[in-house]
């Protein structure tokens, strides 16, 4: 007797010599120079997806990503696009990970350094919400400048419009 498998055509895990990819399917939206705007169609499990930092960064409902395009592709074309596991995992220590950690550290430093006034805890919390201002201004302001040369999105096959 075979077991039946249920098989999600719109996302699947690729593991393969040590290597993840997130891969989603999509419609190519505008295409030049060799980068691509995709648009992706949302799904109930988008919610939980730790990827959606790089398709729907402001959390709205316009699933769009940028990808690197070695296809070619025109407007309309239907494409399948992977993200590598090392690159969410990437993003998701620089966003939440170690600002996390730079809020630990500048709370108990903050502690120590204003002991000596009359509400330490007030100034410690306020001196780490600082210290995450800084790091997330920086943070974005560096990716800006870089742009989409870093995007760590790539599709991997095509299909044209019949």
């Amino acid at each position: 007797m075979l077991k039946q498998v249920q098989h999600y055509v719109y996302k699947t895990i690729v593991i393969s010599m040590n290597k993840e990819e997130l891969v989603e399917e999509g419609i190519i939206i505008k295409s030049q120079n060799g980068i691509a705007e995709v648009g992706l169609q949302e799904k109930a499990e988008c919610e939980e997806c730790s990827a959606k930092l790089f398709c729907s960064p402001s959390g709205n409902s316009n699933k769009r990503i940028i990808a690197v395009d070695p296809y070619d592709t025109s407007a309309g074309d239907k494409v399948r696009i992977a993200v590598s596991g090392k690159s969410v995992l990437l993003a998701t220590s620089l966003l939440y990970g170690l600002p996390l950690l730079i809020l630990i550290i500048v709370i108990i430093g903050g502690m120590s350094l204003f002991e000596s006034e009359s509400q330490p805890e007030l100034f410690s919390f306020l001196t780490a919400l600082t210290a995450l201002g800084i790091y997330y201004s920086i943070f974005f302001l560096a990716g800006k400048k870089n742009g989409v040369n870093k995007n760590p999105a790539k599709i991997i096959s095509v299909s044209k419009p019949v």
